[in-house]
């Protein structure tokens, strides 16, 4: 029991430390640069991690290709949350995008769990997420903030604990079922919710947005974890295969933050000269006025 509590209370903090570091960055850098780190698999890779400490590589693999084929549905959610958030609240948006990511996931467990029906709801996920997509701005930092580290200890609990129950409870929910629960966007809630009510909802709008593109950072840890505890393709331990799609993911992280980074300075850049060219530029009229004689 005390076992149990401590490993509960360890991944509630590293959960509000993720959450945390999210904020910071999102002040500093923006949405895109957030969401590079809160789509890492923050939820998935505490929880798959203990996992493979209980149960066969096998087990691990088909559960891993369950969480790949649920980020379908993560970006159905994320397509839903920022079409809702033009009218709704933040709890209403909420629970509208996750009924997009049950819907999703209803359609996924109707097809037979193997790679290629995987790919397409993944690529069917896109799709419906990028066609959902809105004029948002991805990197400017907010104007404004409002500090309540009460709200994210609270949601870094509940996540934490969500994370320790499935883990508990896997070898009784089988691999499906695991992957599936591990696929829900447990950490893009509680980012959502702590952006919304620090910067705006629309600044968690954008970071969601974002995450369309960084989620392929999640996507290769599951994809790697996947074929690497295959008893026929990798058959690595578990452990070891949990090890090799961390890496992958941070890989691609690491990746896909260099070009955030690129593309914020680019964007920046065209905002500079923009403004230059609006405000400094003088009008053909001006030009004829200045060149004509003074009545003086």
């Amino acid at each position: 029991m005390f076992e149990l509590l401590l490993d509960f209370t360890g991944k509630a903090l590293a959960t509000a430390l993720v959450l945390f570091l999210v904020s910071r960055v999102a002040e500093r850098l923006g949405p895109f640069m957030a969401s590079v780190l809160m789509a890492m698999p923050m939820n998935a890779g505490p929880g798959y991690f203990f996992v493979s400490l209980e149960v066969s590589p096998q087990f691990l693999s088909k559960g891993a290709l369950m969480s790949f084929a649920a980020t379908g549905g993560v970006l159905v959610f994320t397509g839903f949350y920022i079409q809702s958030t033009r009218r709704f609240s933040f709890l209403k948006s909420i629970g509208i995008a996750s009924l997009g990511w049950l819907a999703a996931v209803w359609i996924l467990g109707k097809l037979e769990a193997n790679f290629q029906n995987a790919m397409i709801t993944v690529m069917a996920g896109l799709v419906v997420g990028i066609m959902m997509r809105r004029p948002l701005d991805l990197f400017s930092n907010p104007s404004s903030s409002s500090k309540k580290w009460s709200i994210i200890l609270l949601r870094s609990a509940a996540g934490g604990l969500s994370v320790a129950a499935i883990a508990t409870t896997a070898s009784m929910l089988g691999p499906e079922m695991t992957g599936l629960l591990f696929g829900y966007p447990i950490t893009f809630v509680a980012t959502a919710w702590m952006l919304s009510k620090q910067y705006g909802i629309e600044f968690s709008a954008a970071t969601l947005q974002s995450a369309q593109l960084t989620v392929s950072a999640y996507a290769s840890f599951c994809l790697v974890l996947h074929f690497a505890a295959d008893p026929e393709i990798g058959g690595f331990t578990g452990l070891e295969s949990w090890g090799m799609g961390i890496g992958a993911s941070l890989l691609v992280g690491i990746l896909i933050g260099g070009f955030g980074i690129f593309l914020r300075r680019t964007s920046k850049t065209g905002s500079e000269n923009s403004s230059c060219l609006l405000y400094t530029s003088p009008s053909p009229r001006d030009v004829e006025e200045s060149r004509m004689p003074s009545s003086a």
